[in-house]
């Protein structure tokens, strides 16, 4: 049965409480929050909690956060105090804003984010009845064996600790969740690798859900003449940064370390190691496979100097129980770069990751072992190290003050043996495809309404100003700009100025974007649609037919998009006029209004 979402908000401006015994202008102030919370009937809903979030602009510069959840009372009830100095001589009343979500077994999800203005709030809550869907998890291991034991953390909506379960001797564990609403859960046992993943659940979804777990990973690190190693030190990931505090602009290079309760972090005196990586499983694809989506892992190994070095890329699904890894001497290498746009402060800043080879699902593929930073201010060299093997490099630059990307490249490199220095060819950087469209005609897209089917194209725009964002259901930067697009959308409602929302190749059917979008739609979106034109990009006709195709799509590849969000602006006469973020105030106004015929009088 559907019920109408029935929410009663009442607002009462109230002044600041000041602590006794302190100056007025470093006194802490207290927001205070209360009300009570009842069903339609006036009856107190005792069961449940509230997370509730208050924002301000400081008057100096910056942004100023508080939360918190509490639970409800017996009689329905709860108050909650905000304390803190800031409230009182950086904070313009004002400018305060609150945002709540508030859950209840059997009861529909509530989300507001009213605007404040004041210190004292009643918040008063109505609940409309929901019926919630109990989905059965069931944990397994690589031997079909299951999991008993395990610690289950379940986290509503993003933000509230709901319950803390243990999944019984077949391994399953039942959580009850309403409809829609996305969830997230941690899971540890002593035995396997900590794993997190989240769910939606859904009226037609599956009542039980296999999950799988994986056994610590054990290996033994030995030199090049097999003797083992102590005290190799292992981590996730390799960092690589330039410290400003050393002399000559030297190298910090550091290891992410693994911090479960069993890891020492080391290998022992036998040269063997036991770690327990955190996994994330994804459900990307998942309606269509009933599998969690297993990315491969990447285990760094480093001596105490970090100039001897292993990387060892893990499949999952088909890992060895005992890994031999190799330390090799790290060579020292530097990559000669040459800029193809210039940057308008004179200098540039950049990042690169660094990437292993891996065998994934019987396929080729990389995994993510070092990340790091440029230095030298001019830009124009890269460094890192790295012991023998075969690397893929992604390198991008940006203006250090507009901190907008300006180039982007690939490179593959071989490391021989040895240890010895390397220097590789110059590698031009050129400007992403994005870039280099701006001032030419836009590439036409293929793509089809959500709704109708019917085929839509840039073509059937022209004469109007077509603000073009590629965006996915599974993006949060993606979904948390629409109310800003909405907002533009409003601001230019009788102008000639038409919102294409592009999805990805991985949502086809109205069906499967309203099942994935139902629970951002109540709580990000203020229970609005999009009030704007959706398409749905053409599948890639390379990709298998079970990969969802997250971020991929014809049109997708066309623009060569690898970032989302992005938002262009197209032109009356097809041209694109530039890229901007709907999340900056103003920079999409500017481009539209660059190329928007006047309005009539």
């Amino acid at each position: 049965m559907v019920y109408r979402l029935t929410t009663l908000l009442v607002f009462v401006a109230a002044a600041f409480v000041a602590d006794e015994g302190r100056a007025e202008d470093a006194a802490a102030r207290t927001v205070t929050i209360q009300g009570s919370v009842v069903d339609l009937d006036g009856h107190p809903v005792t069961q449940g909690s509230l997370y509730v979030s208050i924002t301000g602009k400081l008057a100096t510069a910056g942004d100023f956060s508080k939360e918190t959840t509490t639970k409800l009372g017996p009689d329905g009830r709860y108050r909650i105090e905000f304390q803190d100095a800031l409230f009182a001589s950086q904070i313009p009343p004002a400018s305060l804003a609150l945002r709540y979500i508030m859950a209840a077994p059997g009861f529909r999800v509530e989300e507001g984010r009213p605007t404040v203005g004041s210190e004292s709030v009643a918040l008063d809550l109505r609940l409309t009845p929901e019926a919630w869907k109990t989905t059965a998890f069931k944990f397994v291991d690589r031997r079909s064996q299951p999991v008993g034991g395990a610690d289950v953390q379940v986290q509503l909506a993003g933000r509230i600790d709901w319950t803390l379960l243990q999944t019984d001797p077949e391994g399953r564990c039942r959580v009850s969740m309403p409809p829609g609403i996305g969830f997230g859960m941690n899971v540890s046992s002593r035995n396997y690798l900590p794993i997190s993943f989240s769910f939606r659940a859904s009226a037609d979804g599956p009542t039980e859900v296999a999950v799988p777990m994986f056994d610590p990973i054990r290996g033994r690190v030995v030199d090049p003449a097999g003797a083992p190693l102590k005290g190799v030190r292992i981590g996730c990931r390799m960092y690589y940064e330039y410290d400003e505090k050393l002399p000559g602009d030297q190298q910090s290079l550091f290891l992410g370390g693994i911090t479960n309760f069993d890891d020492k972090g080391a290998t022992d005196d036998q040269g063997l190691f036991d770690v327990r990586p955190p996994i994330h499983l994804s459900t990307k694809g998942m309606d269509r496979t009933n599998k969690f989506m297993i990315v491969p892992v990447a285990l760094c190994f480093g001596d105490e100097t970090l100039k001897h070095m292993a990387f060892l890329g893990i499949d999952l699904n088909d890992s060895p129980p005992f890994h031999e890894v190799v330390l090799k001497s790290a060579s020292h290498v530097r990559i000669p770069l040459e800029h193809e746009v210039t940057s308008p402060a004179g200098r540039y800043e950049g990042n690169w990751l660094l990437y292993i080879p891996v065998r994934w699902n019987n396929q080729s593929g990389q995994v993510m072992s070092m990340l790091g930073d440029w230095g030298r201010r001019d830009g124009n060299m890269l460094e890192t190290y790295c012991p023998e093997g075969r690397y893929r490099l992604f390198v991008s630059s940006r203006d250090p003050v507009s901190m907008k990307v300006l180039e982007e490249t690939t490179i593959d490199f071989d490391v021989p043996a040895g240890g010895a220095p390397l220097t590789l060819p110059k590698q031009s950087l050129p400007a992403p495809l994005l870039l280099k469209l701006v001032g030419k005609p836009a590439p036409e897209i293929d793509a089809r309404d959500l709704d109708t089917g019917n085929p839509v194209r840039l073509a059937d725009f022209r004469g109007k100003v077509v603000v073009l964002d590629f965006w996915g259901y599974w993006c949060g930067p993606c979904v948390g700009s629409m109310p800003d697009l909405m907002k533009l959308q409003d601001r230019y409602k009788d102008r000639p100025v038409v919102i294409l929302a592009l999805h990805d190749q991985s949502i086809q059917t109205r069906a499967a974007y309203d099942r994935e979008l139902a629970g951002v739609k109540r709580l990000a979106w203020n229970g609005r649609d999009l009030p704007f034109r959706v398409a749905v990009d053409a599948p890639s006709p390379d990709l298998p037919k079970d990969d969802p195709g997250t971020g991929r799509g014809i049109t997708c590849d066309r623009y060569e998009i690898d970032s989302f969000p992005s938002t262009l602006v197209i032109g009356p006469d097809g041209v694109i006029v530039g890229k901007a973020s709907a999340r900056t105030p103003g920079a999409l106004d500017a481009l539209i209004d660059r190329v928007l015929p006047p309005a009539a009088p």
